[in-house]
């Protein structure tokens, strides 16, 4: 019996509901007259008045799941190891979760520009997540966490060395009760939709990964690469469908693009 059926059913000589406050010793009544009859249910923490269930406690997930194991990754990966005494830690506050990894930023990588500058300091263990499925991609991670968090309206990730210790605070998600990952549904701002049929076919033949030009030109059958250009990638930028791999240098020599956020989540609902 689900509790919905329990909250629904009718009191009866088989059947009644006892609040989770009831003095044991009152429950003899109850249990006796069963007894004496033809047995029955005795739901106890179901209130005999409202209905409402008692004791019960409900979790609410207030961080992405993803957004955790990426992070989580992100200091397995990125961690100085020649730092003795210390160890990566998770700290939970009331408000927010503090990723504390030894080691400064690696390489080039600063809290302003760890969206899109990408450096690993331990590659050996980058290729190993990566071949066991815990990273899609080498560099994406944060920044698909920042554009996740940006659409829900919700706080990015925030970086900052304290000493030897790089600390990273991750906001709880007070916006909404709902977990969200990679497969989670996300609301598509209401005025957005491919600009054209050649961006709508774009859209309906990427996914996740990143992809050159040519690759692209290749999935829609196109060979002209400046109409390509033209009709495809540059409505797909203006209308926010695709995004750049390194989106501070336009013309960086390996561009690559991917769809955004909104655009996948309009894929999902519109393209079967």
């Amino acid at each position: 019996m689900t509790i919905e059926e329990i909250q629904a059913r009718k009191e009866c000589q088989t059947f009644d509901c006892k609040s989770i406050q009831i003095d044991p010793k009152a429950l003899a009544i109850p249990i006796v007259a069963m007894a004496n009859a033809d047995g029955g249910v005795l739901a106890i923490g179901v209130s005999d008045k409202t209905r409402r269930i008692e004791g019960v406690f409900v979790t609410r997930r207030n961080y992405s799941k993803y957004a955790i194991q990426e992070m989580v990754v992100n200091s397995c990966c990125h961690r100085a190891y020649n730092i003795k005494g210390t160890e990566i830690q998770i700290k939970m506050f009331d408000d927010r979760l503090v990723f504390e990894t030894p080691g400064d930023l690696p390489g080039l990588v600063r809290p302003d520009n760890i969206r899109h500058t990408h450096f690993s300091r331990n590659p050996k263990i980058a290729q190993y997540l990566k071949a066991y499925k815990y990273v899609k991609e080498f560099g994406e991670g944060i920044d698909r966490i920042c554009s996740e968090l940006e659409i829900k309206g919700c706080a990015i990730p925030s970086f900052h060395v304290d000493a030897f210790i790089l600390k990273a605070t991750l906001m709880a998600e007070w916006t909404s009760e709902k977990e969200f990952d990679r497969s989670s549904s996300v609301q598509v701002p209401s005025n957005y939709r491919p600009s054209s049929v050649q961006v709508e076919k774009l859209v309906q033949l990427m996914h996740d990964e990143y992809l050159n030009v040519s690759k692209m030109m290749e999935l829609c059958g196109i060979k002209h690469r400046m109409t390509f250009r033209d009709n495809y990638i540059n409505p797909a930028l203006s209308d926010g469908s695709l995004e750049r791999k390194y989106p501070d240098q336009p013309n960086h020599p390996k561009q690559m693009y991917r769809l955004t956020e909104q655009a996948k989540v309009w894929k999902l609902n519109n393209i079967d």
